[in-house]
């Protein structure tokens, strides 16, 4: 029997994905960060907009468990 059967069970992931994606808005926002600190930061952010999770995608996941 798999461990991961329902939606709810993504909740612990979805937070720490909120949580990275507001330290890489954090990081890109900041005056002091150096250039190259900041590309980093601003692909980071773009990974979270152009491929975002969604009950979709939690779906998808399930059903192929």
């Amino acid at each position: 029997m798999p461990w991961v059967t329902q939606r709810g069970d993504f909740s612990m992931l979805i937070a720490q994905l909120g949580h990275i994606c507001e330290i890489g808005c954090r990081d890109w926002l900041d005056p002091a960060a150096r250039s190259t600190d900041r590309e980093h930061s601003a692909e980071r952010f773009a990974e979270f907009v152009e491929r975002p999770h969604s009950r979709a995608s939690l779906e998808f996941i399930l059903d192929a468990l």
